[in-house]
């Protein structure tokens, strides 16, 4: 997830091609795909981001009691406090719903883009009906008569123009993107250890249960709903998510240590190089790997790059960052436990794949 966020920052990514991207929803990646496409009109229906009161949400998910007694609102108002995190407002088509922050910052993202997409390729976007949330401005209605009014697609066109864009080699910015990730590491570790530090004042948990970053677990769709305890499921979320941009980090510092003609150290048991070799040399090509192997505590040359328990510390201080094979991993799983990783690449990431 970490270097998908590294792949596709238009900062760090120069392709003219790579989509924009956004957390707060899959409406962005839309609208990024039809920028990348530079497709003149783009006809969207679904995105209403509300919700009718005394309805279901998302397989059935009960939605917060409606309040029907609402007074007259000033109409520069438009935002009437429901519950935590979910909101009365006016869609464009006059009918009351309800709606929650992360929508809204949907709502306010999309706008921000279709304004930027439109300067920069002309493109338009257009909604199929009122029942929305996207102001009119930026997304005005559409008919479905006005898509059939349009002339019929150049598919060998589309395809030309696809080939094109696949064929574009894309250029990174290394190192902004290993800058990326070890900020976006640091911000999670540390907002981490403050909320955990405010769960210490056992005043502050009901508080804390409406804290963004718990609401945004909340919000997620599926599986994360069903969590009895959500300010441990965020903590816990917060801590995996920085070990991915931790992972990140030290895969992009591989790249660039492969570009600077430095080896990378790949720490195995023996006959546990073959495959690990093989996939290394496809993902960093014309990496010069130096495979070191286990041997029993004692038996360590390390002019034979071999090493053992005892020389472990003095070959990990030694490089700015080994590959370490499964195997290793769990036969100095009593060594990673006490001592920081942050120069270690876990290969079990990458298990699935050799």
């Amino acid at each position: 997830a970490a270097l998908d966020e590294i792949k596709f920052h238009t900062g760090i990514n120069t392709n003219t091609y790579a989509m924009r991207v956004g957390l707060e929803g899959s409406l962005l990646a839309c609208l990024g795909l039809a920028e990348a496409l530079f497709a003149p009109r783009t006809f969207i229906t679904g995105a209403d981001l509300s919700w009718l009161p005394n309805t279901t949400r998302y397989s059935g998910f009960p939605t917060p009691p409606a309040k029907l007694d609402l007074p007259d609102r000033p109409r520069d108002i438009r935002l009437t406090y429901v519950s935590p995190q979910v909101y009365s407002i006016g869609r464009r088509d006059g009918q009351l719903v309800h709606s929650n922050a992360w929508f809204l910052a949907n709502v306010a993202k999309a706008t921000e883009a279709s304004r930027e997409i439109e300067a920069n390729t002309g493109g338009r976007f257009l909604v199929l009906g009122d029942d929305t949330l996207l102001p009119p401005e930026e997304f005005p209605t559409a008919q479905p008569t006005d898509i059939l009014a349009l002339p019929v697609l150049d598919r060998e066109a589309v395809r030309a123009a696809l080939r094109g864009a696949l064929d574009l080699r894309e250029v990174l910015d290394l190192g902004l993107a290993q800058a990326f990730a070890m900020d976006s590491e640091q911000s999670l570790r540390v907002n981490r250890d403050l909320l955990k530090l405010r769960t210490m004042d056992k005043g502050q948990l009901p508080k804390l249960v409406r804290d963004p970053w718990v609401q945004g677990l909340r919000s997620m769709r599926g599986a994360y709903w069903q969590f009895e305890q959500p300010l441990f499921s965020t903590l816990r979320l917060m801590e995996v998510w920085a070990d991915d941009f931790a992972a990140a980090r030290k895969f992009v510092q591989a790249h660039r240590m492969v570009l600077k003609g430095r080896s990378l150290p790949l720490l195995c048991l023996k006959d546990e190089d073959g495959p690990w070799r093989r996939e290394l040399d496809r993902l960093l090509p014309g990496a010069a790997l130096e495979i070191w192997t286990v041997v029993d505590p004692g038996c360590a040359r390390p002019q034979e790059r071999t090493f053992d328990d005892y020389s472990l510390p003095r070959l990990l201080k030694a490089r700015d960052l080994v590959f370490a094979s499964p195997g290793v991993m769990q036969r100095f799983e009593y060594y990673w436990e006490i001592m920081p990783q942050d120069n270690v690449y876990d290969l079990r990431r990458l298990a699935p794949m050799v």
